[in-house]
């Protein structure tokens, strides 16, 4: 799960939260950012890891984390890897989305959208031919993929935080701009009628 380190970024956080809360009660969680943690020990659900990346977000910071479900995975301990994070659609407009990496099975759509010419290849009956094998070039090119894809994920994250947050600041700055005037509007009012008043009774004194 990918969510905010820190609150006043509108509804971003909570609409995570609701997703999360319909995934499976065994599901093993490793989250990135403290709104996410603190969501997950509320709930008493099952938190593997915790990691955290500054605002900066570098590849660097995010490989342990990749690293750590890939490895989880291998090892049998997780039967699939899905990345919960708030998707950024437009300024106004952060989806919380579920995205499946592994298995392959899963993530089939996805590689479908990428291979294009996948139709093509299909009906293609030439023989290809890897050097040195097919292991040694695809093994390595799968992990990178996963990497530099969930990681892409992490700055799609970030990009709708800082969105909704600059959307919730203005808000709030329009609602108390609003408030402020309602509120000068009552005073001057309210400080009219008393001088309102005051004049009424030093005329009606000065009358007797």
């Amino acid at each position: 799960v990918i969510s905010s380190d820190r609150g006043l970024c509108g509804a971003l956080n909570s609409n995570l939260f609701r997703e999360a809360a319909q995934l499976p009660a065994n599901t093993k969680f490793f989250t990135i950012g403290k709104k996410a943690r603190q969501f997950l020990s509320r709930t008493q659900r099952q938190l593997v890891a915790d990691f955290t990346i500054s605002e900066t977000a570098a590849f660097s910071e995010f490989r342990p984390v990749i690293e750590a479900m890939i490895e989880a995975f291998n090892g049998g301990e997780i039967d699939s890897i899905e990345v919960l994070y708030p998707r950024y659609r437009n300024t106004l407009i952060q989806e919380a989305t579920l995205t499946p990496f592994l298995p392959l099975n899963e993530f089939k759509s996805k590689l479908d959208a990428l291979l294009a010419g996948e139709k093509a290849l299909a009906h293609d009956d030439r023989e290809f031919l890897f050097e040195p094998n097919v292991e040694d070039i695809l093994g390595p090119l799968l992990d990178r993929f996963l990497k530099r894809e969930t990681y892409q994920l992490l700055l799609d994250g970030r990009a709708s935080e800082q969105s909704a947050r600059m959307v919730a600041m203005k808000a709030a700055t329009d609602n108390a701009k609003k408030l402020t005037d309602q509120l000068t509007l009552q005073y001057n009012k309210a400080r009219q009628a008393g001088i309102t008043q005051e004049i009424l009774e030093i005329t009606a004194a000065a009358q007797h």
